[in-house]
């Protein structure tokens, strides 16, 4: 008997992967002393690399 799912424990791991992906986005963002604006663009743009592999992920498995 399995605690939890496969299908879910993947759905787990791609979005705590692509939330990764946009802290770590912030973050290097941040150290190299960009302003507000290109923090939240570099965010935007690190978060959307996440969900077009999400997507891909869809795609291909579905």
């Amino acid at each position: 008997m399995r605690a939890l799912s496969l299908e879910w424990a993947v759905d787990v791991s791609l979005l705590v992967g692509t939330g990764s992906l946009g802290a770590w986005g912030f973050v290097k963002a941040r150290r190299a002393g960009a302003g507000r604006w290109r923090t939240v663009g570099t965010t935007a743009t690190t978060l959307g690399i996440g969900l077009v592999l999400v997507t891909l992920k869809a795609v291909v498995h579905h």
